[in-house]
């Protein structure tokens, strides 16, 4: 009698910091070769965002074209995550219907792993808003510096905000886009 044993192999995906399961890490032996920044100062916590509102304008989604690579767009508990590709933009295309008069919008990187924390390439998009392909902004996004700005868009039909990756490297490009309750 012939017995067969069935062996299970249980692979388990560890996720840190805001989970983005598509970050790839920098190689260990190129580390050493990274531009480093010290730790500290802190970068200040994320922004005080209305996660209903955010889910609403999440819901507005109208089109999107996701970056190559690690690009995304997903709804988390920080807010709308918008993750750039390696070398092509994350856009996402918000239909208003020129129904909204003004929103506040908070952009900015998720807080990053300890590991990240001292290089310096972590956590940098370029942030472009435009309504109805007029630009209404486009400003460096890092892990020390959050947006939080009133947009007004009375009669405006699309908001279109593109990510990209702002130095080159996608490593921990967490970006955050998340409505404020100040509207």
């Amino acid at each position: 009698m012939k017995r067969v044993v069935l062996v299970c192999v249980s692979v388990v995906v560890c996720t840190i910091g805001c989970g983005d399961r598509g970050e790839k890490a920098p190689p260990p032996a190129a580390k050493g070769a990274l531009p480093t920044v010290s730790p500290s100062p802190q970068p200040p916590p994320p922004p005080t965002i209305d996660k209903e509102k955010t889910k609403a304008l999440f819901a507005r989604i109208s089109g999107k074209q996701i970056g190559d690579g690690p690009g995304r767009v997903e709804v988390r508990d920080l807010g709308i995550l918008i993750h750039p590709g390696t070398t092509r933009p994350t856009r996402v295309e918000f239909k208003l219907d020129k129904s909204a008069k003004a929103l506040t919008l908070a952009a900015f990187i998720c807080p990053l792993p300890a590991e990240a924390r001292t290089i310096a390439q972590a956590g940098t998009v370029s942030l472009q808003l435009q309504a109805d392909g007029r630009e209404l902004d486009t400003v460096a996004i890092d892990r020390y510096s959050p947006w939080v700005r009133r947009l007004e868009l009375q009669g405006v039909e699309v908001l279109t905000v593109t990510v990209t990756n702002g130095d080159g490297k996608t490593w921990w490009d967490w970006f955050f886009l998340g409505v404020t309750g100040q509207d």
